[in-house]
């Protein structure tokens, strides 16, 4: 077994991964204000980007837009 991907990209977090994310950085849990896109869907976005070296405005469209995770 392998660690569940919440997603078909190899750049996603698994939920493990999320999880530890959430205790090293509590802004993620909680927001102060209504966002439109997770933090988790943003940071998988910058994680495609990073690992993908693609354009930002070549984002697929299954992630956030470009601006919100740039």
């Amino acid at each position: 077994m392998g660690k569940k991907k919440s997603s078909c990209y190899p750049s996603y977090m698994s939920d493990e991964e999320w999880s530890l994310w959430l205790r090293i950085w509590p802004l993620a849990a909680k927001t102060l204000y209504k966002r439109e896109h997770s933090w988790r869907a943003v940071f998988n976005g910058l994680r495609y980007i990073v690992e993908t070296d693609n354009q930002w405005r070549m984002m697929p469209h299954d992630l956030p837009p470009w601006p919100a995770v740039y």
